[in-house]
């Protein structure tokens, strides 16, 4: 399998190297990407389609691309994503987000922390109002299909990181290194590897 964000396991296909992992190996490794893991992130890179690269230039792409990632492959639910896009932001937003879709649906969900990583900074271009709409939209998806799933939780929540309306100032700062909440975050880390162990759709 491979592994994604804290040692997730966002995809699996055959042929993939495994990188076993757990909450102690991923404290440790923070901040310090080894070899095996910027050789995956390279590879998923170079896999993604001509199409999604070309649209993630342009806003109206980007956005499309983004609603992509979190688009069904087929059934009751993808026809409910759709109508939301076009509700939100019309047919030809709609079309292009399913075409999208379509084309990234070979490398599954592992394909969505690197088009959101290559989408954001270009995302960051639209007004505040803009970006309102899209998180809107982006938190209606997810929950199309009544579910939250571990990487829909992190997809959500680095886009709300990155496109929220911030605080004026900025909030206070309560902790100045890791180090002195590293038993939360090895909580939290140790329940994100066992729920990417546990669920096969993830």
């Amino acid at each position: 399998p491979a592994v994604g964000v804290m040692g997730v396991e966002w995809g699996r296909r055959a042929g993939d190297e495994g990188v076993r992992t757990s909450s102690g190996a991923v404290m440790a490794s923070v901040g310090s990407p080894t070899t095996q893991h910027m050789d995956y992130a390279r590879r998923i890179l170079r896999e993604l389609p001509e199409s999604v690269h070309q649209a993630i230039g342009s806003v109206d792409g980007a956005q499309a691309a983004l609603l992509a990632l979190l688009v069904a492959a087929g059934g009751d639910s993808r026809d409910r994503q759709a109508a939301m896009i076009r509700g939100a932001a019309g047919d030809a937003m709609a079309a292009r987000a399913l075409a999208l879709a379509e084309a990234l649906q070979p490398l599954g969900e592992r394909a969505r922390l690197p088009v959101l990583d290559l989408a954001i900074p270009t995302l960051k271009e639209l007004s505040q109002p803009g970006r309102d709409r899209l998180l809107a939209l982006v938190k209606d998806l997810i929950e199309a299909d009544r579910r939250v799933t571990v990487s829909e939780f992190v997809l959500i929540t680095i886009c709300r990181r990155h496109l929220a309306a911030q605080m004026k100032g900025g909030p206070p700062v309560k902790h100045k290194s890791v180090q002195s909440v590293s038993n939360q975050i090895a909580i939290v880390v140790s329940m994100l590897i066992h729920a990417g162990r546990c669920r096969p759709d993830i």
